[in-house]
């Protein structure tokens, strides 16, 4: 699918929602899945502000899969914000003052939209606060 000059992966590529899919996810939940915990603590050791990271990786996919319609409209390599991760599923990461590290929930999501190049509906998608 073309979207602007750019070449989308379609959602009706999309084979399975099963969050351990690739080719729909990308590199979602091996980047900022439940099991990814230290290695997120370790991006944050080297100087990253905020690290997303999903404490349910089943319940995420099936939210991004309830806003499946509205990703596929999105550009190709742009991102969005959306609302409404159910609470308990996404926290973001990050460090105070002391540089302890510190758990913030949160029900928000930014999705970075796939494209042929990245060969995945979603390129990566992680918990997100401003």
């Amino acid at each position: 699918m073309v979207h602007n000059g750019c070449v989308c992966f379609p959602l009706d590529k999309v084979v399975s929602w099963a969050w351990k899919s690739g080719k729909t996810f990308g590199h979602t939940f091996k980047m900022h899945g439940k099991n990814q915990y230290k290695k997120l603590i370790g991006r944050l050791s080297s100087g990253a502000s905020k690290q997303g990271h999903f404490l349910d990786n089943e319940k995420a996919a099936k939210f991004l899969e309830s806003i499946q319609a509205e990703i596929s409209i999105m550009k190709p390599g742009t991102s969005r914000v959306f609302h409404g991760l159910p609470t308990g599923v996404g926290e973001v990461l990050t460090k105070n003052a002391t540089g302890k590290v510190v758990n913030i929930a949160t029900t928000s999501v930014r999705v970075v939209r796939g494209s042929s190049k990245s060969r995945s509906f979603i390129k990566t998608a992680y918990p997100f606060i401003n």
